[in-house]
């Protein structure tokens, strides 16, 4: 079977996570984590991902063990991280620059945040959405967002995120919106709980075309 290169996204993977594998509907963690990595395998060595946060759930054995998956003879892609609250290298943790060489170890490279060219416009990427957007929906209070300080300030870019584990790309725009269904097409997220895969560039590039 051929390899498949290009640019692609995903976000929340949870490698190693018996929870977020029970809610995304796999027998096991075993079999939640194959899924993950199967697809990253089927990418060539031109192939480059950026995993925005949380590869783990942050305990520091199932960190190690999925910067192992990640980093095994399977994954042939260029990977690069833009961190998440979960992972030991962010700069949530007060320590976490102690960790770049290791978490250097498995990714190409690391960041807290980022920005991209697609479709000729300038996107953000973050772990985080925009603060007004809060956790996400599902969590215990949606809109009230927890590490604001480390959010990207809205500056009138799109952003693209994880973090909520929301199953779909786009939230509800604002809390006064919820019953309206507005969707804020501003922001994309990139979590596996949205795509149960990769996004690819031309999905992204769909998205800005949309917004322009």
């Amino acid at each position: 079977m051929s390899k498949v290169n290009g640019r692609f996204w995903t976000a929340d993977l949870h490698l190693g996570d018996p929870k977020v594998a029970d809610i995304r509907g796999f027998a096991s963690v075993r079999e939640h984590d194959t899924a993950i990595i199967s697809q990253l395998a089927e990418l060539g060595p031109f192939a480059e991902v950026w995993v925005l946060g949380d590869i783990s759930r942050g305990r520091r054995e199932e960190e190690e063990a999925a910067m192992e998956l990640l980093g095994s003879h399977l994954v042939e892609a260029e990977l690069h991280l833009i961190a998440g609250n979960h992972d030991s290298v962010s700069s949530i943790n007060k320590n976490g620059f102690k960790r770049q060489r290791r978490w250097l170890q498995t990714f190409d490279s690391v960041q807290q945040f980022g920005r991209v060219k697609l479709s000729g416009t300038n996107v953000l990427m973050s772990h985080f959405p925009f603060a007004r957007s809060g956790d996400g929906p599902g969590r215990s209070d949606p809109w009230k967002g927890r590490h604001n300080e480390f959010r990207l300030p809205d500056t009138g870019l799109p952003l693209i995120h994880g973090h909520t584990h929301h199953v779909r790309p786009h939230m509800i725009a604002a809390r006064e919106c919820w019953s309206k269904s507005l969707l804020d097409l501003t922001q994309f997220c990139v979590s596996w709980d949205a795509h149960r895969g990769l996004v690819s560039e031309h999905t992204l590039n769909q998205w800005i075309e949309g917004i322009k």
